[in-house]
């Protein structure tokens, strides 16, 4: 095996790890993105649990790779392992990885969701009747339409008294 995969390995993991960082606005991206891939790794996420396992696993990799002696002349990585930081590299620029479709897809659910209500809420204001729906929007009317009617009620009271007096 080419022990310079070692190498190239370790170069692609480190431009994961600097992108990770950018969008997460963290000096430790990966551990970062790792942690906030087991928060919906549960979650019908179908290719949450796999990323998961491998990012782990590169990471991994890229820690015995950096603190450990004499481990860029050992066989530790593979072309696969080089082929999937950069296949993963590629999804976080496209946001196509786990976390970035979790997020759009909880975007949409929530746009969803406050559409429905406000179209609920347009259909309940629709079969309200007027008067419900102008209840307490002006006080003012209010409180004209309350005096009106006490007035009345005192004109009938003392047309009453008056006509009460007169006949008896």
């Amino acid at each position: 095996m080419d022990s310079n995969i070692n190498y190239v390995f370790f170069e692609e993991y480190k431009k994961i790890s600097n992108l990770c960082n950018d969008m997460l606005q963290v000096q430790n991206g990966v551990t970062e993105y790792i942690n906030e891939l087991e928060k919906i790794a549960g979650r019908r996420e179908p290719e949450a649990q796999s990323v998961l396992r491998q990012l782990k696993r590169m990471r991994h990799l890229r820690n015995l790779l950096a603190h450990g002696e004499g481990t860029f002349e050992q066989e530790l990585c593979s072309a696969q392992d080089v082929e999937w930081i950069r296949d993963f590299h590629q999804k976080l620029l496209t946001q196509t990885d786990p976390l970035a479709l979790y997020n759009q897809k909880k975007r949409r659910n929530q746009s969803g969701q406050q559409a429905e209500q406000q179209g609920r809420q347009k259909e309940f204001e629709r079969l309200q009747p007027k008067e419900v729906k102008n209840a307490g929007q002006n006080e003012r009317e209010s409180e004209t339409g309350e005096s009106v009617v006490i007035v009345g009620v005192v004109l009938g009271v003392v047309i009453w008294l008056i006509l009460w007096i007169i006949y008896y």
